[in-house]
């Protein structure tokens, strides 16, 4: 997915390029723009923003794990074995994988709890509303309401509240529902409950170039070609929190050489040894040797 048009910065400017700029609400709780608040085309270009930003975030994470493990000294004071070479190196990997993995993914809580901690108010008008009262306020204060999600859910209790995503059409009055994708309480919530299914689709990916994309760079070329399933580790309806959680790696290959482990230790002595099970007759054989040169020395 992060090496896709999708993920680029021209490859969103022309996924949206159709798109009204004006996305915020006014001081009368109406979207600028001529969408309706629920309308999906006002958050499609902060989703792939986000995503975008994700993508990049991941990949710096996994650049400075791969440097840190490169980095480490792995000494022992024998040579492993190429199976126990193997096994230990393998724990290391998943182990640096896993921190690579926390450090973004505390980051990223971190900034959240912030936002939802202090009610910060989306420039959207997604997570609370103002509320005008009959009476004059002298311009102390104004306040607000949560806005109600599926399972009412309210924005003022739970960071994470969504509900499935749809193009909004006024006249005549139609939903259009988008595979994988949902709006909530802000857009980067909503985009971490939602998948990418609708990316693996073609047909899907033409309805949002159809209500998003300018018709001129729509029927030229379109880059926009649904992703592919070949070689991932993931099902196409995982939901982006959890790709977060495994930074985005569609699959992982190492490389492990016990040849070059062994070159590099260069051990100065080698030795090994053979057990075997001595059968009946041998040990009689032995036994008796042993008394005759007893018997020998005794004489």
């Amino acid at each position: 997915m992060c090496s896709s048009p999708f993920t680029s910065e021209e490859g969103r400017f022309n996924l949206t390029a159709n798109l009204i700029s004006k996305l915020s609400m006014d001081s009368e709780k109406r979207p600028l723009s001529n969408y309706t608040l629920k309308d999906y085309r006002r958050f499609l270009s902060a989703h792939l923003q986000f995503l975008q930003g994700l993508c990049q975030l991941s990949n710096q994470a996994t650049k400075i794990s791969i440097q840190g493990f490169l980095s480490l000294l792995f000494s022992m004071i024998e040579v492993l074995s190429e199976e126990n070479f193997g096994i230990q190196l393998n724990s290391i990997i998943q182990h640096k994988e896993l921190n690579s993995s926390t450090i973004l993914t505390d980051l990223l809580s971190l900034i959240r709890g912030i936002y939802h901690g202090n009610a910060i108010i989306s420039l959207y008008g997604t997570n609370f509303e103002y509320i005008h009262p009959d009476r004059e306020l002298n311009g102390v204060y104004l306040p607000t309401q949560a806005l109600i999600y599926d399972d009412e859910c309210s924005c003022g209790l739970h960071m994470n509240c969504t509900t499935p995503a749809n193009f909004i059409e006024a006249n005549p009055s139609t939903n259009i529902s988008i595979q994988g994708l949902k709006i909530g309480c802000t857009p980067s919530e909503s985009f971490r409950a939602s998948t990418l299914e609708c990316f693996y689709n073609q047909s899907c990916i033409d309805l949002i170039q159809q209500f998003a994309s300018k018709p001129s760079r729509f029927n030229l070329t379109n880059p926009f070609k649904s992703l592919s399933t070949n070689n991932s580790r993931f099902p196409i309806n995982t939901t982006i929190d959890k790709l977060i959680n495994s930074l985005f790696i569609k699959e992982l290959k190492t490389t492990i050489s016990y040849l070059s482990y062994f070159e590099q230790c260069f051990p100065l002595l080698c030795s090994y040894t053979y057990i075997r099970q001595s059968s009946f007759l041998s040990i009689m054989t032995h036994l008796f040797g042993l008394q005759g040169g007893l018997a020998i020395v005794f004489d």
